[in-house]
């Protein structure tokens, strides 16, 4: 298989205040691994060539008990939870990330609900595990990779201070590549994981996998796609990353001393490496009541684009990102609310390209939402509104989304293949310019040996 496996049932990375210590027992730590799960254990010692502290408890709960834990009622929101809520449908209205009908709470309920098969607890620094049978005599090889992720992230807390670097992070494009070093890390080591197993298990996992696709694709069917991705890119877009590190004469542990800072870092790794910085912002001034402000990044860049230009032109505007900052705010108190983006590209080409991309994408932004692009480039500024709830709009396609995936899953695998970043991203820009992505998803013959000349070509 050409493209490095992701797993559909992610795990949620640092998610330490889900569970709190409902599961902690007077003795915190077992005195030794539970038979089940040493051997992960032991793979992800040598697989890491770093070393438990001590062992920790892994918790098996059945659907509905573990749905309790990563979901949230409506009932339980406060009044500033649902304020937060309104605004974030509003925000996403405005760039045409939800349609009119999106509801973010009920629908980021049903991708977390059909999708985590498993977490880390950083609180009570235990796995917690998704199973049909609370106390299983063996486990299956779907929850035995999955294990070998979360234990990634209990080794990460013991030894790699990763709670230490997360109150370093300052903004949400740092928290976003920060997940995706973490996350990347766990893939790379469950990934290898699987390929040590017999192959008849490797078979049985992906049959698991393929039905649990169709399965989240069914829960998720009229779910906005921008709240997949939210949960899904760490973990296909991380792993370059780190196989970028691991190939590179500072490995893995620079990512930890040096953290990426923003998402374009995670996306292409060379600007990692070239210490390629964003851009200073200056936020730009509202009338009336401020809403929120924050950062759309690079990723949901994309995607705003992507839903209306080709996913290819999409990409190659959203490398342009150099950094931006949004604020939400209402300029009348009976008025919609509206956004004000400026945005900043690393050079003159890429703010030119940006440029065209984005009044394309404001040419087919509905009318209600009275799109404008500013004049300037050094920001550019758009300037937009919430269009109403009865508006309806065309959401990123899934084919937008495949390209995206499927770019990063190949850039990975070519960094493993080559053992060289330029001559993987030289690889991958060829590739995704001459073959399809469902090619590339499921490569025969003929075009994995058109990978290997690409890979010579470069």
């Amino acid at each position: 298989m050409l493209l490095t496996l992701t797993a559909v049932c992610v795990a949620i990375a640092l998610a330490g205040g889900v569970l709190a210590y409902r599961f902690v027992m007077d003795q915190r730590f077992p005195n030794a691994w539970d038979p089940r799960v040493a051997p992960m254990a032991a793979f992800v010692e040598r697989a890491t060539g770093q070393t438990f502290d001590h062992p920790i408890y892994v918790r098996f709960l059945a659907d509905a008990e573990f749905n309790e834990l990563i979901t949230d009622s409506p009932e339980s929101l406060t009044e500033s939870e649902r304020d937060a809520l309104e605004q974030q449908e509003a925000l996403g209205r405005a760039f045409g990330w939800y349609d009119g009908t999106t509801d973010v709470q009920e629908e980021q309920n049903k991708v977390y609900g059909a999708g985590v098969l498993a977490l880390y607890n950083f609180a009570s620094q235990q796995v917690i595990v998704r199973s049909k049978d609370p106390n299983p005599q063996t486990l299956p090889v779907q929850l035995r990779v999955t294990i070998a992720h979360e234990l990634v992230h209990a080794l990460q807390d013991q030894r790699l201070d990763i709670r230490d670097l997360q109150a370093t992070v300052d903004t949400s494009e740092a928290q976003a590549a920060f997940t995706a070093l973490v996350e990347g890390h766990a893939v790379n080591i469950e990934t290898a994981y699987l390929y040590s197993l017999p192959e008849s298990e490797q078979d049985a996992y992906f049959d698991f996998t393929e039905q649990v696709m169709g399965d989240v694709d069914e829960a998720t069917a009229d779910t906005a796609p921008v709240l997949s991705v939210n949960l899904e890119a760490p973990y296909v877009v991380g792993p370059a990353l780190v196989r970028a590190a691991q190939v590179s004469s500072g490995g893995i542990e620079q990512l930890y001393l040096k953290p990426p800072i923003a998402q374009d870092q995670v996306l292409d790794p060379r600007a990692y490496f070239a210490d390629d910085r964003p851009e200073a912002t200056t936020e730009p001034e509202v009338a009336g009541e401020v809403l929120d402000r924050g950062s759309v990044g690079i990723v949901r860049l994309y995607l705003t684009l992507a839903s209306v230009l080709d996913p290819a032109e999409a990409w190659s505007a959203a490398l342009g990102w150099g950094n931006d900052t949004y604020v939400l705010h209402r300029p009348t108190p009976t008025g919609p609310a509206c956004v004000s983006w400026n945005i900043y590209a690393d050079d003159a080409n890429g703010a030119a390209a940006l440029r065209r991309a984005l009044t394309a994408w404001a040419e087919d932004r509905p009318t209600q939402s009275s799109v404008r692009v500013g004049a300037t480039n050094d920001p550019i500024n758009i300037t937009m509104c919430d269009p109403g709830v009865s508006v309806r709009q065309e959401l990123v396609a899934e084919s937008a989304i495949d390209y995206f995936y499927v770019r990063a899953s190949l850039l990975d695998a070519l960094i493993g293949r080559s053992g060289d970043l330029k001559t993987a991203w030289c690889a991958t820009d060829e590739l995704m310019r001459t073959e399809s992505v469902p090619d590339l998803q499921e490569p025969d013959d003929a075009v994995l040996e058109r990978v290997s000349a690409a890979i010579a070509a470069c």
